[in-house]
């Protein structure tokens, strides 16, 4: 039986969690340890695969969390009957996948018995149509399922654990939304949508508000981003599901531009969409896409500049960007840098990760697809080359 003293140290590190992610741990830590449990886990799950979010317990490897991720988060046997399954409350695994079928299970075999998690009691404490947050919590073989009175602690958390998660909902969209309105963004004449791939509307700076109210040929409808005319809708739709990885794309950085129609004979607005950076994404989200809007009259800024706000690029690394964009190579960068090749290549790497592209190529398609200019084009630099010769 609890003591008033366990359950309230226990609900201190759950209250305390969403302000400090790091106490999830020590939550998980003490409830495993009040209940006999080997492990715990926080698992955001959606269809397109599941993710850990927080573990802890007697036997936690956070090793477990890696490979998870990784892969086995999308083939997780549990995800479809949970997503279908809309009770909040206490289930036991066997009640979502037999132990036949599990046993027969990449995760089974290749994750629980490796580590020594054999049966599952999962807390459900939220659940929409787009996602759910489990708590899985596994005990040891030789230790069997969780008892009744386990059970019964499970069951006594489940309100506090809800309000927590609001709790860190509401913080993660403010921080979201924080980090979204005091990038450079506001300040460059660019307006940026942040949407998921359904064309919902996360955050937006001040400009795209005002595209929304001056009926420039975008408008929101039920929170989404549409076009006014159906047919530049209807690729409006493909490109922000294409980029936020809601479609399959033959191609690498999915996405694209695109134009809309204003009314008053104006010139057409400038629409390019692109995948969002991971630090734009709120957890609750998924994978997003950030639409840029740009009135082509109004004067455009370098896109190194947007890169730098957007990815978080140091100077050097956006000015190698900037150059190699325009058709140099590394080497020649280099010189134009005034620095060694293998400071340049090392440059490149940190670009490549920080706008998680994998070729030089893949960076290059994604530099042209933002809106903006080069800082300096190649031949307007060959002209002053050749004039100091």
């Amino acid at each position: 039986m609890i003591s008033t003293v366990e359950l309230s140290d226990l609900l201190a590190d759950l209250y305390a969690a969403p302000l400090e992610p790091e106490k999830w741990q020590a939550f998980f830590d003490r409830l495993c340890r009040l209940t006999n449990i080997a492990s715990g886990f926080m698992i955001s799950v959606r269809p397109e695969g599941n993710a850990i979010l927080a573990g802890g317990g007697l036997n936690f490897d956070p090793e477990i969390t890696d490979r998870y991720n990784q892969h086995y988060g999308a083939i997780d046997p549990y995800t479809e009957p949970t997503m279908s399954n809309h009770r909040i409350g206490v289930i036991r695994g066997d009640e979502l996948v037999s132990r036949a079928d599990l046993v027969k299970t990449e995760l089974y075999n290749e994750i629980l018995v490796p580590y020594g998690l054999g049966h599952m009691t999962l807390m459900t404490c939220e659940c929409s149509g787009e996602a759910v947050s489990k708590f899985p919590l596994w005990s040891s073989p030789k230790d069997g399922p969780m008892d009744a009175a386990s059970t019964h602690v499970l069951e006594t958390l489940i309100p506090h654990v809800r309000t927590a998660l609001l709790l860190r909902s509401k913080i993660a969209a403010a921080d979201a939304s924080n980090l979204f309105s005091e990038t450079a963004l506001d300040a460059m004449s660019i307006a940026a949508f942040l949407v998921t791939g359904k064309g919902q509307i996360r955050h937006m700076n001040r400009l795209a508000a005002g595209y929304l109210e001056g009926a420039e040929g975008l408008r929101s409808r039920d929170g989404r981003l549409i076009a006014t005319d159906s047919h530049e809708d209807a690729q409006l739709q493909f490109l922000m599901a294409g980029a936020s990885g809601e479609k399959d794309a033959s191609v690498s950085l999915p996405g694209g531009a695109m134009r809309i129609v204003r009314p008053l004979a104006r010139a057409s607005l400038q629409v390019a969409v692109v995948p969002a950076p991971e630090r734009y994404r709120p957890a609750e989200s998924g994978s997003c896409a950030l639409v840029f809007v740009s009135d082509p009259a109004s004067r455009p800024r370098p896109r190194a500049a947007l890169m730098r706000a957007l990815y978080g690029l140091t100077p050097a690394e956006a000015r190698l960007a900037d150059l190699l964009v325009q058709g140099f190579e590394v080497r020649e960068a280099a010189d134009r840098m005034r620095t060694t090749v293998e400071t340049a290549r090392f440059h490149l790497k940190r670009v490549l990760a920080k706008t998680g592209t994998r070729r030089q190529t893949e960076l290059m398609r994604l530099m042209l697809s933002l809106p903006g200019v080069l800082s300096e084009t190649r031949s307007r630099l060959s002209s002053a080359d050749g004039r100091r010769k």
